[in-house]
């Protein structure tokens, strides 16, 4: 088992290498290897503030002012006289900041840890806690988009079942998470999803109720939870699997696709921590909701 993974990880990491951008790839190396380099592309990419603009002190809120000659940020408030480091507003060692720059733009771009480890000078530790790091970061930006933006007027909903085994092969999971899911009917739209302990309605109902506009057109299967949908002044369609998936144009194809995508995700990226699951989703979630743009995410983070 452990030379079939070993062959996994290879394989994956020679894959995501051909498929990474040569820009980033050398990016990363320069970063990794130069410090002078590491500050520039900050700048240039507005990841440190630039210099030349006015930053505001974090204690006594006047402004400050980079001074070249020793390096660091200072204060304008004679009785604040806070300073900074160049690296401000990163609270963060400089013999750490390369480290943290490369992982901060591999885990923007969607590259997973294993590869990272193979192709680039970075300690699994150090990756792994900035990853998680950045994790926890877009799973609270994503808790906040589910609680501020609706779906469309059309939606999908189901449940699916994350640390099963396909075929009843392979290593036993200490521990299984029922997702609930919805989704834009429409191809691209969003899509919301969060771990649930039950799957009855007194659970579900306020969920759809959360997430989806009044008189939307709801699209499900025939899970007796959903049963009292319309008496929540919804439209409901139901799709029998046991029979078929598709009845006319009211299905529920999509979501379950985004099941597979979300899992197969998970699956090249070795996502398989049981207490973890909710975030793994809800990072990839919100990595679909923002069209997996690298940019995107990383201003995302930033701002935080």
């Amino acid at each position: 088992m452990n030379n079939v993974n070993n062959f996994l990880k290879e394989f994956n990491a020679k894959r995501i290498l051909l498929s990474m951008e040569l820009d980033l790839a050398t990016t990363i190396t320069n970063i990794l290897n130069n410090f002078d380099f590491c500050i520039e592309y900050c700048l240039k990419n507005n990841i440190l503030p630039d210099r030349r603009q006015i930053q505001h002190c974090p204690i006594c809120h006047h402004q400050m002012t980079y001074y070249n000659s020793c390096h660091h940020w200072k204060c304008h408030n004679n009785q604040c006289n806070t300073t900074r480091s160049m690296l401000y507003p990163f609270e963060i060692k400089t013999n750490n900041f390369q480290n943290y720059i490369s992982s901060l733009l591999l885990f923007c771009a969607d590259i997973p840890i294993h590869t990272c480890i193979k192709l680039f000078n970075i300690s699994s530790q150090i990756i792994q806690r900035n990853y998680a790091h950045f994790r926890d970061i877009l799973y609270n930006i994503y808790r906040n988009e589910m609680q501020i933006q609706n779906l469309s007027f059309h939606v999908q909903i189901d449940e699916s079942l994350f640390g099963k085994r396909k075929y009843d092969r392979g290593r036993i999971l200490k521990s299984q998470t029922w997702v609930f899911g919805a989704c834009d009917d429409n191809p691209g739209g969003r899509v919301y999803m969060v771990a649930v302990e039950k799957r009855n309605e007194d659970t579900l109902l306020p969920i759809i109720q959360s997430w989806c506009p009044a008189g939307s057109i709801i699209n499900s299967d025939c899970w007796n939870a959903y049963n009292n949908i319309p008496a929540y002044g919804f439209h409901h369609f139901t799709v029998n699997h046991s029979e078929n998936f598709v009845v006319t144009k009211e299905h529920t194809q999509r979501i379950e696709s985004l099941w597979h995508q979300c899992k197969l995700w998970m699956n090249n990226h070795f996502y398989n921590k049981s207490s973890e699951t909710e975030k793994y989703i809800g990072e990839w979630c919100f990595r679909y909701n923002h069209q997996k743009d690298m940019r995107s995410i990383l201003n995302e983070i930033l701002n935080k």
